[in-house]
């Protein structure tokens, strides 16, 4: 098959839409398909990608917070079999309905998360606006719909789209780079890299991974700066990985707060150290709150052996099995967070079990391979009734 993957963000942009993106077009292209994907030219510069697939980095008139205008999603996609829209992407969805009308090709769509409504005024009442005109004109006319959990997808802004035919929706959920997310990654180099800001390998790690701008406030960092002042275990060291506008204010905010040293902020880690963060961690976290969907960092966690701790909101507690591969806490709620942690953190049999039945669960589960399979199957089935 000839197919067009159109997202709004991709490496080396870090987001979770993106990675995923980069991670279906790579393994379907493995499978032997014909993948190239359409995205912005932010940030600028030169970029290698795999040679299997192919990434067109499309000039940008104008932005809208992360939503590019790219016009050429129309004029570039022309002979292909079968679109996949990332959603949501404001003027990509719109463009990508165009083109599929415009020369016949049937487009399937993953909704990754809901919009952020959070912040200024006019951004609420734009947001309210398109998202039933996305319903109707561009979301609404999707062949499938690829979601993350069945549990985020009746209850997000599209439930009402899955709900017209629920034959139509096919989980397929985001998944985790085997070769690089794995059990026994050397962490050597870290105790030498942070050793004079105090991490010894007695020193309990929390572990939070997030872009750290503007677009993703919903990743809950205050509530888990805030969560240490609740802590049990003064010895914990906190550390948050991932970099954008709001680094400096997180890191003001955790010096205001009190925790001096205890907070290391390392900024953007490159992809094939990530694993070792993990697994040098105690626990990891992602006190999130909606639109979070999913939350690849905690099955990333999970696949090198770390429990974790994710909040109780739909998608997201779909990836934790409270109890067995570590916990739920309520978003934003620092206190409950604080006691969770403390949990893991004074009983390391325990933690050591969950980190195991984690780890066990997302071999299963999650890897790429074998969600490319399932994104085949379903584009067959989308081209086959056609």
């Amino acid at each position: 098959m000839k197919i067009a993957h159109i997202t709004h963000t991709f490496p080396p942009y870090e987001a979770g839409t993106g990675r995923v993106c980069y991670y279906n077009a790579l393994e379907l292209a493995r499978l032997g398909h014909d993948v190239t994907v359409f995205t912005s030219n932010h940030p600028p510069g030169e970029y290698e990608y795999p040679p299997e697939m192919t990434v067109k980095r499309l000039p940008t008139p104008m932005r809208l917070g992360n939503a590019p205008l790219m016009p050429g999603i129309v004029s570039q996609t022309r002979g292909f079999d079968i679109f996949h829209l990332h959603h949501p992407f404001i003027f990509g969805a719109e463009l990508t309905r165009i083109a599929s009308t415009l020369w016949r090709t049937p487009f399937v769509m993953t909704h990754h998360n809901d919009l952020i409504t959070e912040g200024s005024r006019a951004r609420q009442v734009m947001f309210d606006t398109y998202t039933p005109f996305s319903r109707t004109f561009s979301a609404g006319q999707a062949s499938k719909y690829c979601v993350v959990s069945m549990d985020h997808a009746e209850n997000c802004n599209l439930t009402p789209v899955y709900a017209r035919n629920w034959d139509d929706v096919v989980e397929i959920p985001n998944g985790m780079d085997t070769a690089h997310f794995h059990a026994g990654i050397d962490t050597e180099f870290l105790y030498e890299k942070y050793a004079d800001q105090g991490l010894t390998k007695d020193t309990p790690v929390v572990l939070l991974v997030a872009a750290l701008d503007s677009a993703h406030t919903f990743k809950g960092v205050y509530t888990l700066i805030d969560s240490f002042a609740h802590l049990a275990n003064k010895d914990a060291l906190l550390m948050v990985v991932g970099d954008g506008d709001l680094r400096p204010t997180y890191q003001a905010y955790a010096q205001e707060r009190g925790l001096g040293g205890r907070a290391i902020f390392p900024g953007k880690v490159p992809h094939e150290h990530l694993g070792a963060y993990y697994t040098l961690a105690s626990v990891a976290v992602l006190p999130s709150t909606p639109p979070e969907s999913f939350g690849m960092v905690l099955i990333e966690a999970q696949a090198c052996g770390t429990p974790v701790i994710g909040s109780d909101i739909p998608g997201v507690r779909s990836v934790v099995e409270d109890g067995v591969t570590g916990y739920h806490v309520r978003p934003s709620d620092p206190k409950m967070l604080a006691e969770k942690i403390d949990m893991l953190l004074s009983d390391p049999v325990r933690a050591e079990q969950m980190g195991q039945a984690g780890l066990e669960m997302v071999f299963e589960r999650y890897a790429w391979k074998s969600i490319a399979k399932k994104l085949e199957a379903t584009y067959e089935s989308v081209l086959a009734s056609k």
